[in-house]
């Protein structure tokens, strides 16, 4: 099986992103107002999406060693 496009990959979480991790429109337009546009955008929002992952890992981290 070859790589997926990362649109593709976009397109195929989308709808799989946990509400308590997902990116809101007051997120996105906090990152605009700091950053601007273009790669500098992008580049921040993957970071934000990182963030948010690390939080989703240690909650579920922090679930199972209850």
């Amino acid at each position: 099986m070859g790589r997926l496009s990362a649109p593709a990959i976009v397109e195929r979480t989308r709808r799989k992103v946990n509400e308590r991790y997902d990116m809101s429109i007051r997120d996105v337009r906090e990152l605009e107002r700091g950053y601007g546009a273009g790669y500098d955008l992008i580049f921040a929002t993957f970071v934000f999406g990182y963030a948010q992952g690390i939080k989703a890992e240690k909650a579920r981290v922090a679930n199972c060693s209850r």
